[in-house]
């Protein structure tokens, strides 16, 4: 049997156990099961460390996903779910351990990665664009929707604000979006943006 002192402890430990999992579970998005933007910005900070001792960098893709209001006022919110939990399903399948993701807000997702320089780093940014563009999501009606996203790239800078890595990677998203979509644009260091691979054109929906 367990003390009167040692059965305070244990239901402390427990509830203290469950605020921390309530805490956790806070910072996923409920629909997708993502990470959120909070635990974005904690697990930036480690990878910069990580990445200065490592000597490699890390970079910033943030993808939209194309034409969703088109999506949502045609096929309705639900579908629109249903595309957006099939966009993460199909991000996450694809990332490797090395490969972070997290959901945004919106339509929009992030991924954070360390890459050793740009041409590497774009070569990943192609290839988790290419895991939405290859096949179309089927939704609950039996419609086909050709699903593709725009992303922008950028490197993040050691001491420099995650805000500021992820405004330059939202520029050069819309940059791509303005260029055609379905492709990514990277956001170089001297404020310049280089389209950096042109997508396939998407499949054809039902």
């Amino acid at each position: 049997m367990l003390t009167t002192n040692a059965q305070r402890l244990f239901i402390t430990s427990i509830d203290r156990y469950k605020a921390t999992l309530m805490a956790y579970r806070n910072r996923l998005d409920t629909l997708t099961g993502l990470p959120l933007r909070q635990l974005l910005y904690k697990d930036t900070e480690l990878r910069m460390a990580r990445s200065h001792r490592d000597s490699h960098a890390v970079y910033l893709l943030m993808l939209d996903i194309d034409r969703f209001k088109s999506i949502n006022d045609t096929y309705g919110h639900n579908a629109g779910d249903e595309v957006l939990k099939a966009v993460a399903h199909r991000l996450r399948a694809g990332t490797r351990a090395t490969e972070a993701l997290y959901r945004f807000g919106g339509e929009e997702f992030i991924a954070l990665f360390d890459a050793h320089c740009d041409s590497t780093a774009a070569a990943v940014a192609s290839r988790l664009c290419r895991l939405l563009s290859q096949a179309p999501v089927v939704i609950a009606d039996g419609s086909r929707l050709a699903v593709t996203a725009t992303g922008g790239l950028t490197q993040v800078y050691i001491d420099e604000p995650l805000h500021d890595a992820i405004g330059r990677a939202d520029k050069a998203m819309y940059r791509g979006k303005s260029n055609g979509r379905n492709r990514f644009v990277m956001s170089k260091s001297d404020g310049n943006f280089l389209d950096m691979h042109q997508q396939a054109e998407p499949l054809v929906s039902d």
